[in-house]
């Protein structure tokens, strides 16, 4: 076995090709060349267009050996391999202790899974994984014994990538086969396991020669040329400029082909919104879940009726999926009528009855199809791994998808495939029906699926390791900000590198680590730039992403800086000053030309690219009339502030301003929404807490309800009727859940609609910034000294997540903390009530400080109180508990000092990073703001504490 080494990919692949070249054709003893499966269709075009066709070189994979060489031995998909671990953890879940509960997530199978993988190719053992170490030793415990009986179920089977390497490795040591006496080459490889390396000893005894081709690990920052850098406000932005520049490479003689985009976590709709409206041919390198495919999420959709109930949202969830309504003006009718009439706050299993509203018939039309999906599932709770894949194709009969179905064949076909498979994991044996489906998911969820199919002639958009070793005219390295690239492998697996430098201690070797492949990870980076001809960089400088790390470097090294970026400025000063040839290379596109158009910019430049666009660009300028910049002159006056406008503020500055500032609100339309209901519910139950009577809430809690309804107009209409029953159904309920709370533990109400701000300062009232912090909470419990806080939140999904708070999304309860001290107590617990139609539904939700005395005066029953006990999730130390309250008032005061200077720009906050909010916005027809969306990152309630020692920057 030979391996050669060369300084990149590229150099090692052209000298395999000169390889290749000079070596004389023999059709009986055919070359081989492997390569990494994802490689081998650009590899077949390079080597079979030198002229040697495929008889003499045969560009293959260690897969499609497996398939070549061993037709009839099937192997365990990887899907079936994540059911048979989930399946694994739920039969024993009680003697799991350090996951325990854990396999209840979406996804965690499939970690684990991807654990075991690593472990197996690593030629790792169960019994080896032992430690002295308290923590890791529970850790490895629960992974042993999964490990094991992963073993004992899959013993005689082929799973996935390590089971066909290991048969594969068997089948050609015992015997004779096409390698016998040939020549291998292998190429695009940055790491052997050591299953691999095994497979290749194997052949190198039967082959006349290996050779391996390698490349060094590169540490240069030298281009052949200086880059263009172009950092850009907003993600569409970027990828606008980079399709005009692209429109403009072809407009010059470049064909399509000739050039390549790669970035990580690339948008492929804001891709394909840039792109398609310039004309422009691409190929979207990407796999998507097959849970993700429409086939795919409609099924998840129902079943999540099935598992979280008929709700509003879940229902509405399943009406917008097309295949469960197509008819697009039926399925807008029926989403309309849910919200006007909150039609699922209790059971979406009764008929419409409103008859004066003109969209009932139809919304109770889609009503009748949604419920016949969810009923097909419904009938029971134990199934066989047969019954529910008959259960998954009764439903997609009913939506009227098959495999012939043209768009969605395959998806449906793949679909019936994988829970079928169930069947080979769990057997002929009953099975509860959301244990199947969570195997459903985390199965789904493993399985990729091409985007769009591949074109000729088209620019490759992907990954940056796609194009490993091959050479690109033209280069655009989109999305160049720090922590994006180079691509950073968090070290969060269930083995961290910690774990494994502590075992490699005890001789028990794992890869790779995490940190070497996030070096692997850089190197191809790297190595794929300077191997480049052309290259562009972009990246995003909207005041919460930086510039990468490498960007700095290689401007440095090529004397570019950052005076030498391309920014707007450099756009504006084009046209501004700029003569026509070089408008045109700036602007060479139809939108790009309309984009300047709408600038504020003068020069003759603007002038000339509005009058070609005169008269579009007017119809556009007549909607903008209400836009507002950033900052206010003179800033904004507050004298006081309520923790909830502290959440408008940061959602976004903008919006805080037109409500506040200007003083816009939407305006009532006689409806009554889901937050209305949430407010009449929350008003019953202060009236219930005030009445100080717990012994029979039902009978109490009708009353009141009877006497609030009464009271308010909107629920003595007609139209209101039903919607007065599910009130009255859920206050009832919420009323019994209440008194749970306050009889079946020592805490008691000491107070209710507690208001504080109003007065001078001291007692409760205090400033933050110079200006009063005013609010209501609605309910404070004592016991002793200690107080929790309680808030009642109607609305979706109720929870506080650590995010929530860093983010000042939801900083009531810490600064209600604040307030129960000032009233003399200790704050000890703070917690949301929610006041809605979910599961959750009066459940106690938050935090607490972790003291035995006080957990053990809490209430402890689950249908009451949010606990978790053994992995103290819910538990905050003291000191932590304090920091959190500090950040949130350190945060308040950030926000009292930027709406006083007069901020206010369109800077609106995503929980996913994904979702724009401004789409949902009651201002986005006004704002016309350049958004750039400000994404959640993960965070700890410790990080708080951090902050605050640290002083928040």
């Amino acid at each position: 076995m030979n391996i050669k080494r060369f300084p990149t990919y590229v150099d090692a692949m052209n000298a395999l090709k000169e390889k290749i070249a000079s070596l004389p054709r023999n059709l009986d003893r055919p070359k081989f060349i492997i390569a990494p499966e994802v490689y081998t269709f650009a590899l077949e075009q390079i080597f079979y267009s030198l002229g040697r066709g495929s008889f003499d070189v045969k560009v293959t994979s260690f897969t499609k050996l497996y398939y070549d060489m061993l037709p009839q031995s099937a192997a365990i998909s990887r899907a079936e391999a994540v059911a048979v671990v989930s399946a694994i953890a739920q039969q024993n879940e009680e003697k799991l202790r350090y996951y325990s509960g854990a396999f209840n997530k979406r996804g965690f199978a499939l970690k684990v899974y991807e654990t075991l993988e690593k472990l197996s190719s690593s030629g790792v053992e169960p019994d080896a994984l032992n430690s002295d170490n308290v923590l890791l030793g529970l850790k490895l415990s629960d992974l042993k014994f999964i490990y094991s009986r992963y073993i004992d179920f899959t013993r005689g089977k082929l799973v996935d990538t390590v089971g066909r390497l290991e048969a594969l490795t068997r089948f050609i040591t015992d015997n004779d086969t096409v390698f016998d006496g040939s020549d291998v080459y292998l190429v695009n490889f940055d790491l052997f396991t050591k299953t691999q390396r095994s497979l290749i000893d194997a052949v190198a005894a039967k082959a006349r020669q290996v050779e391996i081709y390698r490349s060094e690990t590169i540490n240069a920052y030298s281009m052949k040329r200086p880059p263009a850098v172009y950092a850009a406000f907003s993600k569409q932005q970027e990828y606008d400029r980079v399709a005009d520049c692209i429109y403009k490479d072809v407009m010059e003689g470049k064909r399509f082909s000739d050039i390549s985009v790669v970035g990580e976590n690339l948008d492929y709709s804001r891709i394909k919104r840039a792109f398609d409206s310039r004309g422009i041919r691409f190929y979207y390198d990407k796999k998507r879940r097959l849970s993700e495919s429409e086939p795919g999420r409609f099924i998840m959709r129902v079943m999540r009726c099935v598992t979280g109930g008929m709700t509003g949202d879940n229902m509405i969830a399943l009406a917008g999926c097309r295949l469960a309504c197509p008819d697009k003006s039926g399925r807008d009718k029926f989403i309309r009528f849910v919200k006007a009439h909150s039609a699922f706050f209790v059971s979406a299993k009764k008929q419409f009855d409103i008859a004066d509203d003109p969209d009932r018939d139809e919304a109770e039309k889609v009503r009748l199809r949604l419920t016949e999906f969810v009923r097909v599932f419904s009938e029971k709770t134990l199934f066989s791994a047969e019954e529910f894949a008959r259960k998954i194709d009764d439903v997609f009969s009913l939506a009227g998808v098959n495999g012939e179905d043209e768009k969605n064949g395959r998806y449906y076909t793949l679909i019936m495939q994988t829970a079928l498979s169930l069947k080979k994991v769990y057997g002929d044996a009953p099975v509860q029906r959301d244990r199947l489906f969570s195997a459903y998911a985390n199965m789904t969820d493993s399985i990729g699926v091409s985007l769009i199919p591949n074109e000729t002639d088209a620019v490759f958009v992907g990954p940056v390791n796609a194009k490993r070793g091959i050479k690109i005219k033209k280069l655009y390295v989109t999305g160049f900000n720090e922590g994006v690239l180079p691509a950073v492998k968090e070290d969060t697996g269930l083995i961290s590198d910690a774990d494994i430098n502590a075992l490699s201690e005890e001789g028990v070797i794992i890869e790779p680590t995490a940190e070497r492949q996030n070096d692997l990870m850089r190197d191809e980076l790297l190595q794929l730039i300077l191997s480049a001809g052309e290259v562009v960089f972009s990246y995003l400088d909207d005041g919460e992403n930086k510039k990468s790390y490498l960007v700095r470097m290689m401007e440095k090294k090529t004397g570019l800086y950052s005076r030498g970026e391309i920014t707007d400025d450099w756009f504006a000063g084009v046209l501004e000053e700029g003569e026509d040839e070089d408008i045109l290379r700036a602007f060479p596109s139809r939108a790009a030309c309309v984009q300047a158009a709408l600038s504020p910019g003068c020069g003759r430049g603007y002038s000339a690219v509005r009058a070609a666009l005169e008269r579009e660009i007017s119809l556009i300028r007549s909607d903008l009339s209400l836009s507002c910049p950033d900052v206010t002159e003179g800033g904004m006056t507050i004298r006081s502030m309520s923790p909830s406008s502290l959440k408008d503020f940061y959602d976004c500055p903008k919006m805080y301003f037109y409500k506040y500032g200007l003083g816009i609100r939407k305006p009532k339309d006689g409806k009554v929404a889901a937050s209305d209901i949430g407010t009449v519910l929350h008003k019953i139950i202060e009236k219930y807490v005030a009445s100080g009577k717990y012994d029979n809430p039902s009978s109490d809690g009708a009353a009141i309800a009877d006497d609030e309804l009464s009271q308010r107009a909107e629920f003595s209409l007609p139209v209101n009727a039903r919607l007065k029953k599910y009130v009255r159904h859920d206050a009832i309920f919420l009323c019994e859940k209440t008194a749970a709370q306050l009889t079946g533990g020592s805490f008691s109400c000491v107070g209710e609609e507690i208001r504080f701000g109003d007065g001078e300062e001291g007692g409760t009232s205090f400033r933050v910034g110079g200006v009063r912090l005013c609010g209501q909470i609605d309910r404070v419990d004592a016991f002793g000294t200690k107080a929790r806080v309680v808030d009642y939140k109607s609305g979706g999904k109720v929870e506080l997540r650590p995010e929530d708070v860093y983010y000042g999304q939801k900083l009531q309860l810490p600064i209600y903390s604040e307030v129960a001290r000032r009233m003399g107590y200790v704050p000890a617990a703070m917690f949301y009530f929610p006041v809605n139609d979910s599961g959750d539904a009066g459940l106690l939700k938050g935090y607490y400080i972790d003291d035995p005395i006080l957990y053990d005066e809490m209430i402890k029953t689950k249908d009451t109180l949010a606990f978790d006990p053994e992995k103290k999730k819910y538990m905050l130390s003291p000191d932590v508990y304090e920091g959190v309250i500090k950040y949130a008032l350190a945060l308040a005061e950030k926000a009292v000092q930027a709406i006083k200077s007069g901020y206010c720009a369109a800077h609106p906050i995503s929980k996913d990073g994904k979702t724009v909010p401004c789409v949902y916005c009651d201002y986005a027809s006004v704002c016309r703001g350049r958004s750039a969306v400000r994404k959640y990152y993960s965070v700890q309630m410790e990080d708080m504490e951090r902050a605050v020692r640290n002083e928040i920057d």
